[in-house]
């Protein structure tokens, strides 16, 4: 019984991890929505952002 409460601590912990990444991509997503406009978005691409983002989030997750 204890081993199944453990397992699914760790599955909330994964998954509030997850939560937090997801919600900083949306947050980013909306400021880059909002500040199009500006020199800075059209210099960074969105496609380098986020292959940083998921590599240093997988890395710090395991």
């Amino acid at each position: 019984m204890s081993a199944l409460r453990e397992s699914l601590g760790f599955l909330t912990s994964r998954l509030r991890q997850v939560g937090i990444f997801v919600a900083l991509i949306l947050i980013v997503l909306l400021f880059q929505g909002l500040t199009e406009e500006s020199s800075w978005s059209r210099r960074t691409s969105p496609t380098w952002w986020s292959r940083t983002a998921t590599s240093s989030f997988w890395r710090s997750a395991w």
